[in-house]
Formats: structure tokens, sequence, C-alpha cells
């Protein structure tokens, strides 16, 4: 069930789970977004874009955060950089004014689909890498995200009703589906845009091989030393015990750096709904298999 109204300056609508608890989100132009700054959302496409800019793009919890400060202390060619928070960088969260103040090369990111982002990213050409993430991994982790934050509407709902949603789209930026399906048609099909998959999977194996195929795609050349102590900067428990504070609940636990586990669905689901997901993704995944995407949902045994 679902409730729309105007709420602040914004069209909100309050999706219902199946237990009863309600998730609040904005929607703008159709569709679901985080209740973020309207005027915000609504001037993403006329966002000026330079061509030095990198753009991180991922559907919600696929690892921006831990990419956006890999990618930032590869550019700044050192682990000292100044201690931020990835929001005030992102562009349908920040205003133009803020971004434009930004020295260059900027770290922008983004959980929109690409025919979402500015307008100038066809012409000026910047930099970007794509985030891909198991799904089931997704789920959980914004599943937790939801209840964390007040903005949406102190969530509450069980996992098994939570689910339900996140299959519907009716969560933060819509279908994971869809996002996928969007950005792997741009892939195929833009030969033209300068995109780096990156995948969640393959950089919790393989982190130092990631950072420097990221640092290659940057036209940067990192110190074999550098690139391990980027690894440990950016690894989960120190990002936690550096930025956790940054965003953090009523109990002081980091909402941003929670887990970052691969394969943590299997502590959460329950077989009926793994049971429910994998028929979602059979049929889901038959139409998605031409899509210029290469990832991965799970580690090698």
């Amino acid at each position: 069930m679902e409730t729309r109204c105007h709420e602040g300056g914004m069209d909100v609508v309050y999706f219902e789970d199946r237990g009863g608890a309600k998730l609040k989100l904005q929607v703008v132009d159709g569709r679901y977004f985080p209740t973020f700054p309207h005027d915000v959302i609504k001037n993403m496409r006329a966002l000026k874009i330079r061509s030095d800019d990198v753009i991180l793009a991922g559907y919600v919890k696929a690892g921006t955060h831990w990419v956006w400060e890999i990618t930032r202390m590869l550019l700044a060619n050192t682990t000292d950089v100044k201690l931020q928070e990835k929001d005030d960088c992102m562009i349908e969260d920040t205003a133009q004014p803020v971004l434009d103040a930004l020295p260059s090369p900027r770290v922008l990111n983004t959980h929109v689909l690409f025919d979402q982002l500015p307008v100038e990213v066809l012409t000026q050409k910047p930099k970007i890498i794509y985030l891909t993430r198991n799904p089931k991994d997704t789920a959980v982790s914004l599943y937790h995200h939801n209840r964390k934050l007040w903005d949406y509407y102190f969530y509450d709902g069980k996992l098994e009703d939570y689910i339900h949603l996140f299959l519907e789209g009716k969560v933060d930026y819509g279908s994971w589906f869809d996002h996928i399906r969007s950005w792997g048609n741009v892939l195929k099909e833009r030969p033209e845009l300068d995109i780096l998959e990156v995948n969640y999977e393959d950089l919790s194996e393989d982190p130092l091989k990631k950072i420097r195929q990221i640092a290659s795609f940057l036209g940067v050349s990192p110190t074999e030393e550098l690139v391990a102590r980027i690894n440990s900067a950016c690894s989960i428990n120190s990002m936690r015990e550096r930025k956790g504070g940054l965003y953090a609940d009523s109990q002081g636990l980091s909402i941003m750096y929670r887990k970052g586990l691969v394969g943590d669905w299997r502590n959460e689901f329950t077989a009926e709904v793994n049971d429910l997901f994998d028929g979602v993704l059979k049929e889901k995944l038959v139409h998605l298999q031409d899509c210029g995407l290469q990832w991965r949902f799970q580690l090698d045994q």
C-alpha cells in the first residue's frame, strides 16, 4: 500500500510493507529519491560538468563510499586527505554553487540512472566509474541503512517484509534491475564514453589489483607502497574508525560503514526469502544477459 502527499515543498510517498511499517521517499519526475533538497534534484540535468571530473555511479550500497575514498587518495597521491563524507560531492544532494567551488579534479558521485545525469556528461566526457554488487547483499545493506536514518520515517520493518519493497523497486532510486539495465546499455551502446566497471566482489577479493586498475583508468601511477597504504586506509575497519562518526545512529554506531562483507545475506535471509529473491532474479536477469556489465555475485570458494 502507498500514500502520496505534499510535504515541505516536495512530493512524498509512504510505502507500507506487509508488516505495516512505512518507508518515506521523495518523488521527482516519477522517480524515487531520499528526501534530499528538491531543487537540487530538479537541477541535476543542468549541473556544470568539467572534463577532468571523475563521477562514481552505482545503485545504493554498491560500494560508493569505499571507491570514492580510494579514488580521491589516488588523485591526491597520498592517504592524507581531508576528512570528508562523499555526500558533500553528491550531485543529487549538493547545490551547484557548492560543487562549482570544489577544486579540480572533482570526485563526484551519484546513484541515479544514466539518463538522469547532467547533460554535459555527453559533451565533457568525464571519467565514470560504475559500481556493481550482488543484489542480495545490496538489499540487506540498504535495509539496515533505511532503518538507521530518520529520513525514511524511522522505518522499522522486518527484513522479510522489506525484501518485497526492494524487489518491487519501492526503495531509494527505484528498481535495482532498472539501474543495471540503464548502465549496462550505456556500456554496450556508448563506447565513446570513458567508463570503468568496478565490481564489489572483485574489489573485496583482490583490492590491490583493483586499486591498480582504478589508478590506470585515472591515468595516475602510484607506487606499490602507496597502493598498499590506500588499501589499508580504505579497509572497512579503517573507514569505520576514521569516518564512522560522521554518520552515526543513536547508539553511536556507524550507519555508512556497517560490515562490508560479501555474502552476508546468507546470515540474514530465511529460506523463504531466498527462494523469493531467486525467483525474481531468474525472471529479471534473463532480460539483462546481453547488457554490457560483467558483474559477479559471489567470491570463488
